[in-house]
């Protein structure tokens, strides 16, 4: 199992870690540019001493009085940094002279004997001041290493303040964001339905809001998803009850009694013509769960459209006469269509079905079938009350329900639906007018060729 964590309080160790980091590097830097800078500086001051006090005492008459003056003097010019000087007779082995504090005196005797070596904050050099006069200097530089220290020190200090505000500001930062995120998880969890909540994100930072408006989204479309599910679940009842009842109806009344052998045929008819019915819906329903993967798989094939249409339409010429309409089919021969096949037969059915239930006792339904060099056609025209303007776009929504009229079933909408659904896989579309037979035309156009691109058409 994975250990937990919190979002706030890694931030603020994040933060504070890089920080101290980044400002702990700098002042590393620094102190180290500060050493090197004293050492140098000091390196420097002990060349410039021994060379000012050579010209000095060259420039004098080069007595003891003489020397005296000029330490005396390079002293004052640098009264921070204390230093001695001693002038070594090498004619004689005896010291001439010598100037300066009695520590830094016995500090050139030790370096003259051995007894001692130059550190970081001693300096020392020698110099030849007349033939047979040696000079020897030692420098003292504590005062100059003094400063670095006290800013190594405060240096140090700044660190530590460093991190502890970036601390405390990374936790700040870093609590503000998770009460945002908090918020908008309170919001998650006391929800009781998918409708989009209010998750409060106003003065969030951009990261937060970004969520927050994609699990509404998100929230949204599974709510219009379950709602298409209910929709659905009741369009399938209806669609799957009728022909059902039906069959069963018409079965059981035959079972009643012996009846003739007439009656058996006619009851066996009206079962063939239901269960074609039950077929029917169970093709539409099929196509609907796999609308999506027709779009992406689609299994196009080379065939005569003609051909298939006058034999496909055969349960629909049975329905026609069955509820006294006069069904025509005018279909020039050949017609080479590349296509699914099963998908743009079934849509014609659709079609041809909706105008046969819409033309009524008596009516007319005409289908046409027209190509041309770049394009196919199907024409479905009718003698039924037609489709107002203004609901000519709604009558191929998903389960739309059309007005109810004489015996006609009010159905769920899935035949037009998933018409323009597989005609719009196909590249094409299907425009709705009014027919010269008074009622309503639909008419299917989609392109001749295999690779035409296909729009985005969903019926779910």
């Amino acid at each position: 199992m994975r250990k937990s964590w919190s979002f706030s309080r890694r931030i603020a160790i994040w933060f504070a870690a890089t920080t101290s980091l980044l400002v702990g590097a700098v002042t590393c830097i620094g102190i180290w540019v500060a050493y090197e800078v004293v050492g140098e500086r000091l390196d420097a001051l002990a060349k410039e001493e021994l060379e000012e006090l050579r010209l000095s005492f060259a420039l004098s008459e080069g007595t003891v009085a003489d020397f005296q003056r000029i330490a005396e003097t390079l002293q004052g010019q640098h009264s921070s940094t204390p230093m001695a000087w001693r002038v070594h007779d090498t004619r004689s082995d005896r010291t001439w002279s010598e100037a300066g504090p009695r520590d830094l005196l016995d500090v050139i005797g030790e370096l003259e004997g051995g007894k001692a070596s130059v550190d970081r904050q001693l300096r020392s050099g020698r110099v030849e001041l007349a033939p047979g006069l040696t000079a020897t200097l030692a420098l003292d530089g504590s005062s100059q290493w003094d400063i670095v220290h006290a800013f190594a020190a405060a240096s140090a200090a700044m660190i530590g303040i460093t991190v502890l505000a970036a601390s405390v500001i990374g936790w700040i930062l870093s609590r503000k964001v998770s009460r945002q995120l908090a918020r908008v998880a309170e919001a998650m969890r006391s929800l009781r339905s998918t409708n989009a909540p209010d998750l409060d994100a106003e003065g969030a930072p951009e990261e937060v809001r970004a969520v927050a408006e994609a699990l509404a989204e998100m929230l949204t479309n599974i709510d219009e998803g379950i709602k298409k599910a209910r929709l659905l679940t009741s369009g399938l009842a209806h669609e799957l009850r009728s022909p059902i009842q039906n069959l069963l109806g018409t079965s059981e009344v035959a079972l009643l009694r012996d009846r003739t052998k007439e009656e058996y045929r006619s009851a066996l008819r009206h079962t063939v013509s239901e269960a074609r019915e039950f077929g029917r819906v169970v093709d539409n329903l099929v196509l609907l769960c796999a609308s999506n993967e027709l779009r992406d798989h689609r299994s196009f094939e080379r065939f005569e459209l003609g051909h298939e249409v006058r034999l496909r339409l055969d349960r629909e010429r049975q329905v026609a006469q069955e509820q006294g309409v006069a069904l025509t089919i005018e279909s020039p021969s050949p017609i080479e269509c590349e296509g699914d096949r099963e998908a743009l037969l079934l849509a014609l059915r659709n079609l041809v079905m909706n105008a046969i239930e819409w033309a009524g006792q008596g009516g007319k339904v005409h289908v046409k079938l027209e190509s041309s060099t770049d394009e196919i056609t199907f024409v479905v025209e009718d003698t039924g009350p037609g489709v107002p303007k203004a609901a000519r776009e709604q009558i191929f929504e998903p389960f739309h329900q059309g007005p109810k009229t004489g015996k006609r079933r009010i159905g769920y909408g899935m035949g037009l639906a998933l018409a323009r659904s597989a005609i719009g896989s196909h590249g094409g579309q299907i425009v709705v007018g009014e027919s010269v037979l008074g009622g309503a035309s639909f008419r299917a156009t989609f392109p001749r060729a295999e690779h035409a691109a296909a729009p985005d058409v969903d019926v779910a």
